[in-house]
């Protein structure tokens, strides 16, 4: 499958096949289909169909893949991709504000 990766999970008492969207189908995501994200709570978004959640931190963001019953997984992304995807998740979170107050001027949450 373009643009995911298989990753196998051992368990107790069986091994899961996991497929896990690659960060650069994730960022084409965020630019390219801003109304597929759904927020979950004032820090975080998902995506179903992908299956990723991004959650902002106080220094960047953390990109999981999120299965039905099984604990999230970290997806690694490069710095370069993690910040384009952290400015893009900040934009996603604070659409709801004023759109004329600068990001910058913000209050934190």
């Amino acid at each position: 499958m373009q643009g995911r990766l298989g990753l196998n999970v051992e368990t107790t008492d069986r091994i899961s096949t996991m497929t896990i969207a690659r960060p650069v189908r994730i960022l084409s995501a965020l630019e390219q289909q801003p109304g597929a994200w759904i927020r979950t709570d004032p820090r975080s978004i998902e995506n179903a169909v992908l299956q990723v959640r991004l959650t902002l931190g106080i220094v960047s963001i953390r990109v999981e893949h999120i299965g039905r019953g099984s604990d999230p997984v970290p997806i690694k992304v490069m710095p370069a991709m993690r910040a384009r995807m952290a400015e893009l998740l900040e934009d996603r979170l604070y659409a709801d504000l004023d759109p004329d107050v600068p990001r910058h001027h913000r209050p934190a949450s």
